[in-house]
């Protein structure tokens, strides 16, 4: 029976990774706390950069180092994951270990069977734990594992921004697991977060059944976000006649009903959402008047962002809002007679509602 420890930077030199057969101690392991993949100029072949904790950091030394020596990173070449760990250990004078896997990231220049293929031979990898987050974005991608100031080793900024569900406006998270999981369900897009810097995320990468993903700007994002109830605190900057009015942590709850007609998903969903007023123009009451054209200027917002989202999904035939997908596990007799694979890029018909009521003022932890 395996068990897994969490280490810290305080016992990074004492504790032991434990098991039955591998047990070893820290010192001896190359850990691999992060995997940056990218294609080549050569045709089938990738870089791949391995990240590890510098193992030689201690609580006492950790002040005299800089983040980017707290890590350092090997880049080998290879055609497949076997053979770059092959060829990395070559560079080691420990034995690599990818038990501690945090964060993958790929080159948005990767096709979707380029993608597929990365995430089944990750799957098979029994000692890689599923729970890594998975990121994409343009190269050169060794921008995107750079040590963050903010945290200290072992610890990653792409892991913990995403271990902090709630800390962020829109949960765009997605781990090994569940990217893998989308890739291999019928009726869904996968996609992933789209890093156009080291700490700015807030774009999807959305994969089609063939060639690169398409990205959602922010706005598309934010409208998918609502749409998939991955909203957690979002913010709404409304330009009103007075001037500047602010919806806060706007959050909520869908409903949804999809129906195939004519070879068209129709589908009919309804938000409901709340948030809190952080800002009104000075000189304006706020009265119940005005809080009602607040809102109603907030439903407004909220929906443009969600057609943006159905407009280019629809236009690049991918769902990346798992309609199709809800179809088949409701009404599997509807899709009985079509192909399985064919229902991701089916047209989308949607009819969205946007309920926004706000529910306080101010903004508190």
């Amino acid at each position: 029976m395996r068990r897994y420890t969490r280490w810290g930077i305080g016992a990074l030199l004492l504790l032991t990774l434990t098991g039955c057969w591998d047990q070893r101690s820290v010192t001896n392991r190359g850990v691999a706390v992060g995997l940056e993949v990218s294609p080549t100029s050569k045709p089938g072949l990738f870089a791949w950069t391995y990240l590890f904790p510098n193992v030689t950091v201690t609580v006492s030394s950790l002040p005299s180092i800089k983040p980017r020596e707290q890590y350092f990173s090997e880049t080998v070449t290879a055609a497949s994951l076997a053979q770059s760990q092959t060829l990395l250990q070559q560079k080691l004078s420990r034995d690599l270990y990818m038990g501690q896997l945090k964060v993958v990231v790929w080159s948005s220049t990767m096709t979707t069977e380029h993608v597929i293929t990365l995430m089944n031979t990750l799957n098979h990898e029994g000692l890689i734990p599923k729970t890594y987050w998975v990121v994409t974005g343009p190269p050169p991608l060794a921008k995107l594992l750079t040590p963050s100031p903010q945290e200290v080793v072992p610890e990653l900024y792409l892991s913990r921004m995403f271990d902090c569900l709630k800390c962020q406006s829109f949960n765009l998270g997605r781990h090994g697991w569940q990217f893998w999981a989308d890739t291999v369900t019928p009726g869904i897009s996968p996609n992933a977060p789209y890093a156009s810097g080291p700490t700015h995320i807030n774009e999807l990468a959305v994969y089609g059944r063939h060639g690169r993903p398409h990205i959602f700007n922010a706005d598309q994002t934010q409208g998918w976000a609502y749409l998939t109830a991955r909203a957690d605190k979002g913010t709404l900057t409304l330009f009103t006649r007075h001037g500047v009015a602010t919806i806060s942590r706007v959050h909520g709850s869908r409903s949804m009903k999809v129906q195939l007609a004519r070879g068209t998903l129709r589908v009919k969903e309804t938000l409901r959402l709340t948030g809190l007023v952080s800002q009104i123009p000075s000189g304006v009451v706020l009265n119940h008047k005005y809080l009602l054209r607040v809102q109603r200027l907030g439903e407004q917002a909220v929906l443009a962002r969600c057609l943006a989202a159905l407009r280019v999904a629809d236009s690049t035939h991918t769902d990346p809002f798992g309609y199709a997908r809800t179809l088949l596990w409701t009404n599997s007799q509807a899709t009985r007679r079509m192909p399985l694979d064919q229902l991701v890029s089916l047209p989308i018909h949607a009819t969205i509602t946007v309920r926004l009521k706000i529910v306080g003022q101010g903004v508190s932890v």
